[in-house]
């Protein structure tokens, strides 16, 4: 058995870790958030600290600079000082050595001090100092002889031997130079609050203390970490950090002093900064460990109550295991267990009451068992003697109404096996032994025939249990007639879809993942010849060798489960040119992985697309055709008017003008006259004239034609329409075939009062026009007798909402086929390169779906041809 606890214990300890996830969460806010906020104010205060004592040596030091500077312009400026008054200067800018320590000015070439000036205590030494040589000075060499203001290193003063440092300013001819020692510095930077321990330390270039607040390392080098913090090559003008000194770590800044080089540290041990911080989570922790205690104690105690508690409901719940209901529950102040007890209480009552149902259950159960279509039967498990146990009469009457026999636990099973086929009955005991002498579950399928002689199916089931150490089965038996019939159905509906796919017009193959078909529809059949049985379990490209291209196509459709579309493939048959379209679909079925390919013929939409682009170019030769008649009105009109002007000259002879020209060539106008009327010059001046009109004419008509109007829709009158084509189509001509449209004989039967019907006047005159030469040429091509000349009746009629146009000749006719296919894209009955097959197609196109009328023909062999227009007298 586990190990358990009891509640007290695991409430108190839940609790616990409950109250420790605010120490936790004041730790983590005070390590992400107060430490940071911390350490950044204390670098801040320790910059501002170090920036403000740098200001003041900055501004102490540099004061010097300028006092300095001021002094050297005052000598420079003043002629004739002597020696005394010299001396008297100096010494008055030393004075009590506030700044200066001494002042001497001395030449750059002999280096010796030429005059002197000492603060009050050192002037005693003046006489030691005067023409003291200067060369082995450092600072001296150092400065060298400069042109601007020099600052020299720190060095142990010349006067005082104390720790000092020189600035040089040249002067016309001269150096002037004053020591400053460094003592004050310290005195000034000492001021820092002690509490806290603050450090501040200024360091010359060399890494050496010049000036230090506590004055304890005063004069000394930099080393350690202090040094490699300080480092006096670092770069940056503000360095903050951390660094040991002594043993103890300390958090500081370093400020750069620019004009002299130096450096100022400001520093505070890190125990001291952090003072604060520490105070407050020693404040907090103290709080929250005392409230945790308390809590702990609180919760230890009521758990203890809790614990008794739930003692007591175990106790009662004990009771009612036991059959005991009428135990009295504890109550409790705690909604939820007051509740608890009132539920338990409940239970209680209920189990009380289910109890009694249970028995009337029973005998319901033993009615159900009677509504169950079937019968649920026991039997040993000994396959020699298979006895079913005696049961109720429910049991009994189940046997005699669904199998019709009588119930004999001894002799039920031979009974059974009497009333099964004579085929099946011994495939029925083998069933059964197999599954008794293998201990596993039975399973029998088969037909019944019940003693009246009904016949029905069965279905019997059953599973082993081990019971009292022997094996007993428990099935049911049950009548699988009406499964039978649903079978049938669905088999019917297997059929029944099998025939849909088999109608549809396009090609449905299935392939598995190597590419192996596993499906194929009568289409897949019709186009390749192949049933199922000799196409299926073969590798598509065997079957479908023109699909070879698209394997790839169907492993990554299968791979990736997309659709994958191949659109407008060329397949090129022994007759033609074919288009297809694949499209591949993933497909998974009982866990296997394949595609469904379908192959759909695109020809004629294809074809239906060419049309389109055909009808394009033939717009486009319409506006070439346009261009051409524009260019050919200008040289036409040109000879229209100089054959009009030659006829004018040579009517009226008598003029002045042809007077005198005859007499300069020694002629008359009456020869001139009897000359035009032998030659009959004058009749073809008329015929020059009268055929360039008809060539106007052609060109307008030309142009009317090819003229693409932007407002599309426009009214007009149907018989201008149709003369206009006629005067088109009379210019067509073919000497070669002896083709000539002026030959065919017209015959208008035009309705009078015709209305105005609205279309696009170039394309009904393109249809039109694409009629009439076809027939031209077709009665042309025959042979017409001569009492039966090629003849176009054209009618115009309005036939109720429509206006109808026939246009009928007398040629050879079409047969039945023909008919059937005359505005299909591409037919022709023209020999190859004689003709697109588009014309008609296109007018088709025109009339149908452009102007919504239509266009049908009537014809037969021998006896001629007549299309049908109808165009709606009114746009939708």
């Amino acid at each position: 058995m586990k190990k358990t606890k009891s509640l007290r214990y695991h409430q108190s300890l839940q609790f616990a870790l409950v109250a420790g996830l605010p120490v936790l969460m004041i730790a983590i806010l005070v390590w992400l958030f107060l430490l940071p906020a911390m350490q950044s104010d204390t670098k801040i205060r320790h910059q501002g600290m170090a920036r403000s004592i740098a200001g003041q040596v900055s501004s102490n030091v540099l004061g010097g600079q300028r006092q300095l500077a001021a002094l050297a312009n005052f000598i420079q400026t003043i002629d004739g000082f002597s020696d005394r008054q010299l001396t008297a200067l100096l010494d008055s800018q030393c004075g009590e050595g506030e700044l200066f320590e001494t002042i001497y000015i001395s030449s750059p070439l002999k280096q010796r001090v030429m005059a002197l000036g000492l603060t009050r205590s050192r002037r005693f030494l003046r006489r030691d100092l005067i023409g003291l040589d200067l060369s082995g000075r450092r600072f001296v060499k150092a400065a060298g002889i400069p042109e601007n203001p020099v600052w020299s290193e720190t060095f142990m003063s010349t006067v005082s031997r104390r720790l000092a440092v020189a600035l040089t300013i040249p002067m016309s001819e001269n150096l002037i130079t004053a020591e400053i020692t460094l003592d004050n510095l310290s005195e000034k930077i000492s001021q820092l609050p002690g509490e806290n321990q603050f450090l501040t330390y200024v360091i010359d270039r060399n890494g050496r203390i010049v000036a230090d607040s506590q004055r304890s390392n005063w004069g000394q080098r930099l080393q350690g970490s202090l040094f490699a913090f300080a480092d006096p090559e670092h770069g940056g003008q503000v360095i903050s950090g951390s660094f040991e000194l002594d043993g103890a770590s300390y958090l500081g800044t370093v400020v750069s002093i620019d004009a002299l080089g130096w450096k100022v540290i400001v520093a505070q041990p890190a125990s001291k900064a952090y003072s604060p911080l520490r105070s407050t989570l020693i404040t907090f922790a103290l709080g929250l460990t005392m409230a945790s205690i308390l809590a702990l104690f609180l919760s230890w105690n009521r758990a203890k109550r809790l614990s008794h508690i739930f003692r007591a409901y175990t106790e009662k719940a004990r009771a009612i295991a036991d059959g005991r209901y009428d135990k009295i529950w504890p109550s409790s102040a705690i909604t939820e267990l007051y509740l608890l007890g009132q539920s338990l209480k409940h239970m209680a009552g209920m189990i009380d009451q289910r109890e009694k149902e249970l028995v009337k259950k029973r005998e319901a159960m033993k009615n159900l068992i009677a509504n169950v279509p079937g019968i649920m039967y026991k039997f040993s498990g000994n396959s020699q003697h298979p006895e079913f146990n005696d049961a109720s009469t429910v049991l009994k009457e189940k046997v005699k109404a669904l199998l019709g026999i009588h119930w004999h636990p001894k002799q039920l099973f031979n009974d059974f096996i009497a009333c099964l086929p004579k085929a099946d009955q011994s495939r029925f005991v083998l069933s059964v032994q197999k599954a008794v002498d293998a201990v596993t579950p039975w399973h029998y399928e088969g037909r019944f025939i019940k003693p009246d002689g009904e016949e029905i199916w069965i279905e019997c089931t059953s599973q082993p249990r081990s019971v009292d150490k022997k094996i007993v089965y428990y099935g049911f038996i049950m009548d699988s007639t009406r499964r039978k019939e649903a079978e049938e159905e669905l088999r019917q509906l297997k059929n029944y879809l099998s025939n849909i796919i088999d109608s549809m017009p396009s090609v449905l193959v299935g392939v598995d993942h190597n590419i192996r078909v596993t499906q194929w529809n009568q289409q897949a059949r019709n186009i390749t010849g192949l049933n199922f049985e000799e196409a299926g379990a073969r590798h598509l490209t065997e079957v479908l060798p023109h699909l070879a291209d698209k394997i790839e196509q169907i492993k990554t459709a299968i791979r990736e489960h997309r659709v994958i579309n191949a659109p407008k493939i060329p397949v090129k048959t022994k007759q033609e040119i074919r288009f297809e379209d694949v499209t591949i679909f993933p497909l998974t079925a009982d866990g296997v992985e394949g595609a469904v390919i379908r192959v759909d013929d695109i020809t004629e939409q294809v074809r239906l697309e060419e049309m389109m682009i055909q009808s394009e170019k033939m717009l486009s030769v319409g506006g070439l055709a346009a261009g051409m008649a524009h260019e050919i009105n200008n040289p036409l009109a040109a000879m229209i008017q100089t054959a009009n002007v030659v006829k004018l000259r040579l009517e009226n002879l008598e003029i002045r003008a042809n007077l005198k020209a005859a007499e300069e060539v020694g002629i008359t106008v009456d020869q001139i006259s009897a000359f035009m009327e032998k030659r009959s010059i004058l009749r073809m001046l008329d015929a020059i004239n009268e055929s360039g009109q008809r060539v106007a004419g052609i060109v307008g008509n030309m142009l009317s034609f090819a003229r693409k109007s932007e407002s599309a829709f426009s009214s007009h009158h149907p018989a201008q329409l149709i003369d206009k084509v006629l005067e088109l189509a009379a210019t067509d001509y073919n000497l070669k075939k002896k083709y000539d449209f002026k030959t065919i004989k017209i015959i208008k039967e035009y309705e009078k009062n015709l209305p105005m019907v609205p279309c696009e006047a170039a394309k009904i005159q393109q249809v039109l026009l694409n009629i009439l030469r076809n027939g031209a040429q077709a009665m042309q091509s025959q042979d017409m007798a001569d009492n039966d000349p090629p003849c176009f009746i054209l009618k115009i009629a309005e036939e109720k909402n429509m206006l109808r146009i026939e246009i009928q000749d007398n040629g050879p006719g079409m047969d039945e086929a023909t008919q059937s296919r005359i505005f299909e894209p591409f037919f022709t009955t023209k020999p190859v390169g004689k003709g697109t097959g588009l014309g008609l197609s296109v007018s088709y196109f025109i009339i149908t779906q452009n102007h919504r009328g239509t266009l049908d023909v009537e014809s037969s062999l021998k006896k001629g041809s007549n299309f049908i227009i109808r165009l709606p007298l009114e746009r939708e």
